[in-house]
């Protein structure tokens, strides 16, 4: 039986999407946590729509009550 030689190395896994993240291009999100750059700009832009959003259901909310 051949025995196989572990990694050394910890894996980074992208908190947002799971996959392993290759240790040449990592990049921390707001909380320090390794993410994909695409994955951190997709949540980027994911976050600033909700904002838009609560924002204006805020203005539709203000609106009727005056």
């Amino acid at each position: 039986m051949l025995a196989t030689k572990l990694q050394s190395t910890p894996v980074k896994v992208c908190l947002i999407c799971g996959t392993n993240i290759l240790l040449d291009h990592p990049v921390m999100d707001g909380r320090g946590l390794c993410v994909h750059a695409s994955c951190h700009e997709k949540q980027m832009l994911l976050n600033a729509a909700a904002q838009q959003i609560g924002l204006w259901r805020q203005s539709l909310v203000t609106r009727k009550s005056a």
